[in-house]
């Protein structure tokens, strides 16, 4: 039977039967360059992500990735993961009048912003304004929201804003589970959670404030190195149990542990965080996740959030075995 699959992917995949073949992801990716709801300069999913998000094989994925680096759709941007190259007419670098409903919202803003949420920028180098914090450059995108480096211009530091992707953002009951579960990660005081320094909302989007990490993502660390010694491993490893003991303290439960989610802080103070707490909650919507979807990343989702079942601090012990 076919049907639509529900992936944390910045675009959607329909099958005709069984899982996708590396040809229905490719036509997935056209057909989102040519609505627009994969623009130019938009990080795209590594193979890695696309094979553990769609549960193709790596060369599939690998496929997949090759050919829109061949055919001149996607370039590498600085070594550090790959950015949508759209064509003329296609992904909004033409006309981007249409049905697609985010350029709605986009033409309610000014026009110095491709994000509904931003204000036009004040000044040179920064993309627009979030309320109070100057927004200077997308880091990364995914089916949960965009994370953008900025300012803060009444502390004057940097910091990281994590908002809400506008697919979810559209629910009221996802926004309102966002922000009780921010304010409650918020709450969190330990050396290895990454801490909230606010959470706000702006033209309907939610969004949380945090300190900027100098570093990369375990995940990214695996990619490039390979297994990590054993001493590194246990240091690292120690620090994310003690994380989730202080969150699992609280009764808050990450329902998300997986490398992508630890950050690991480049020397001298090599600090290790778990970050997104309470993000996955938001997803844990009916309305927006469509009947029998499940929030979470397959490879690492523990039974019973996979079968729909009642989830305690236990599915997060299972997720960081």
């Amino acid at each position: 039977m076919g049907g639509e699959i529900q992936t944390m992917l910045p675009f959607s995949i329909v099958l005709e039967r069984g899982r996708p073949t590396h040809e229905q992801v490719l036509e997935a990716v056209r057909e989102a360059l040519a609505t627009g709801q994969l623009r130019d300069g938009d990080p795209f999913p590594s193979a890695r992500a696309l094979t553990q998000e769609l549960r193709i094989s790596p060369h599939s994925a690998q496929t997949v990735v090759t050919t829109l680096r061949e055919e001149g759709f996607l370039a590498q941007q600085g070594g550090s993961g790959l950015i949508v190259r759209a064509k003329e007419g296609e992904g909004g670098v033409g006309d981007r009048s249409g049905d697609d409903p985010d350029r709605t919202l986009i033409a309610t803003r000014p026009s110095g912003t491709p994000y509904p949420f931003l204000a036009a920028p004040a000044k040179s180098g920064t993309i627009g304004l979030l309320d109070a914090y100057e927004i200077r450059n997308l880091i990364a995108r995914g089916g949960m929201g965009l994370v953008f480096e900025a300012f803060d211009q009444a502390l004057e530091r940097p910091v990281a804003i994590k908002v809400l992707a506008p697919q979810i953002a559209a629910s009221q009951q996802a926004r309102q589970r966002f922000l009780r579960e921010a304010r409650a990660a918020a709450a969190i005081d330990h050396e290895n959670v990454l801490p909230v320094h606010a959470v706000g909302e702006c033209e309907g989007f939610p969004y949380l404030v945090m300190p900027l990490v100098r570093g990369g993502a375990l995940q990214a660390r695996l990619d490039e190195h390979g297994a990590m010694p054993t001493a590194e491993l246990l240091r690292v490893a120690v620090r994310v149990a003690r994380g989730l003991a202080a969150a699992h303290e609280r009764g808050l439960v990450h329902r998300d542990i997986k490398p992508d989610n630890i950050l690991l802080e480049v020397e001298p103070s090599s600090r290790v965080w778990i970050v997104d707490f309470g993000l996955a909650r938001a997803l844990d919507d009916g309305d927006l996740t469509g009947s029998g979807a499940i929030a979470g990343t397959p490879r690492f989702t523990s039974p019973e959030q996979a079968t729909g079942g009642e989830i305690d601090h236990r599915s997060d012990l299972f997720s960081f075995g």
